[in-house]
């Protein structure tokens, strides 16, 4: 950067300069360049984020989904045996009915 120049204390007009600010090329390319470095880590980091949000957010999905179907299945190999022992007494009305019926037949012969 340029040091500020001096002003014209005779107070000509034309002669009379104000110090502006000035940045030279290099310094201005730096700062350009530094800042996209910036936007394209910043955009890569937040798309990164996002994703692994996702992931997350899936992961938990299938996790939860495989522990309802292991205790469905762990639930049904408890219940299984009870409900054919269920059904095998509920058919024991139907079997002595059938047992009565042939033995009534087979007396009146």
């Amino acid at each position: 950067m340029t040091a500020p120049m001096k002003e014209n204390t005779q107070g000509d007009p034309d002669t009379l300069r104000t110090a502006r600010f000035q940045i030279s090329i290099a310094s201005a390319l730096s700062l350009s360049f530094g800042f996209l470095v910036f936007a394209a880590a910043a955009s890569v980091f937040g798309i990164g984020l996002w994703s692994a949000g996702i992931n997350k957010i899936n992961l938990i999905r299938d996790r939860n989904q495989l522990t309802i179907d292991l205790m469905e299945q762990q639930l049904r190999s408890h219940i299984s045996p009870m409900v054919q022992a269920n059904d095998s007494v509920a058919e024991l009305p139907m079997i002595s009915k059938r047992l009565s019926s042939t033995a009534s037949t087979t007396n009146s012969v």
